[in-house]
């Protein structure tokens, strides 16, 4: 499995020049999946990190990096 599946909530949101895409500038995330068939055919996981045991702020900060390359990928 090296896919994911994204549960969100946008809570800001516009169209793009000329109406292709829609621009999530702010969501209300719920939750991230390990999937084997994202929707995304670039919703793809590329590399693993072990974090440090009790280190609760190294989830959040993968979160935050698994969330920077999925907008790189949509640009």
């Amino acid at each position: 499995m090296d896919g994911l599946s994204i549960g969100f909530r946008a809570e800001r949101a516009r169209g793009s020049p000329g109406g292709v895409r829609r621009i999530l500038e702010r969501v209300d995330l719920w939750e991230i999946s390990l999937v084997t068939f994202p929707l995304l055919p670039g919703a793809r996981v590329h590399a693993v990190e072990r974090a440090p045991e009790n280190d609760e702020g190294a989830l959040a900060g993968s979160i935050r990096r698994a969330a920077r390359t999925l907008e790189s990928m949509r640009n």
